[in-house]
């Protein structure tokens, strides 16, 4: 598992269809949070996103994008992995 601050580690199932082949392929996506935390020289992640990112991926996710939430009361960094179902 993760050693990060990945409160908000959640899973969504998702139907998309393969453009190239016509049928219904069933994504599984997964959500890491990252804190933001606020220093005197600016903000810094509390984890080393990049290794976040390597070690989903020996687990099978592909990364998708960071959603950043810097105003939010507590600003964190969610990572979105996906992955086809069923390929654990």
């Amino acid at each position: 598992g993760l050693t990060c601050c990945a409160t908000a580690q959640r899973r969504v199932e998702i139907a998309a269809t393969g453009a190239t082949t016509g049928r219904c392929e069933v994504f599984e996506f997964s959500f890491v949070s990252v804190e933001v935390k606020r220093r005197r020289e600016g903000r810094v992640l509390a984890d080393d996103y990049r290794e976040l990112i390597k070690q989903k991926a020996a687990e099978g996710w592909e990364f998708v994008q960071a959603i950043p939430f810097e105003k939010h009361v507590e600003p964190r960094i969610d990572l979105v992995f996906k992955r086809k179902e069923g390929s654990k």
